[in-house]
Parts: C-alpha cells; structure tokens; sequence
C-alpha cells in the first residue's frame, strides 16, 4: 500500500499495448506530450537522449518524461518485444514528473512476472485510471 498518496490523482492512458518491433520502429530527436514506459521482453532495442545511449535489454524497465527530447531505435536484427504505455498524469493538478525532462530512467525489474501483471492491468482499464 502506497502511504501519504496525493489525492486528486488522473492518470490517463492513450496508448499501450504488448509489440514486437521491426527495423521500421524508429524515431529520431521526437518530443511527446506524454510519459512513456517501455518493459523489454526480449530482444534489445536502443533508447537516446542527452547525448546519452541506453540499450534495453530482458527485464529493463524504461521511464521518459514527457518533453524529454529523444530517440528510439533498434541497432540489429535482434527485435525488441516490449510491453508499453503512452500516458499523462495529474495529482492535485500538477504533473509531479514534470521536473524529470531529459532524464530517462532505466532500471532491471526483478520481479518480471509481477511487472508484466502490472501492464496487462493497465490495459485493462479504462481511459482514466483512478484506481492505482
């Protein structure tokens, strides 16, 4: 259980799905409105921004910012399959990630199953979900 939640919490789904790319998934210097999460299945695919390069691998978790300048590609043959979600959110009628612009945030999920439960729960809602 999540203690001292903000109230007046709206997340907003606009897309997400479970995908399996090819060589055309690519974008190059993008800005969205929206935060984006990305969990790596398998195969590998490449994350950029700030000058920096990130490769997801199996079990990585990854975090974008809305408004963080970046780029997404797949370096070989070796296709990613990812879980992801293009969302915005508000709590109290902030985006408390806002703050977070050009720094994406990487990290290897230790519990994959548990992770992958979270995105199929995800999917599952509604346009707003209110509940998490």
């Amino acid at each position: 259980m999540i203690k001292n939640f903000p109230s007046n919490v709206n997340i907003h789904l606009n897309y997400g799905t479970l995908t399996t790319c090819d060589a055309d998934w690519k974008a190059y210097d993008i800005v969205c409105s929206f935060h984006k999460l990305y969990f790596v299945i398998s195969g590998n695919c490449v994350i950029e921004t700030g000058g920096r390069k990130f490769v997801g691998e199996k079990d990585d978790l990854f975090f974008i910012p809305a408004n963080t300048k970046h780029s997404y590609y797949q370096e070989d043959e070796n296709f990613v399959t990812k879980h992801w979600i293009h969302f915005t959110f508000e709590a109290n009628s902030n985006d408390p990630f806002k703050s977070l612009n050009n720094i994406p945030i990487k990290v290897k999920v230790d519990q994959p199953k548990n992770m992958e439960k979270m995105f199929h729960i995800a999917y599952s809602k509604a346009e707003t979900m209110s509940e998490l």
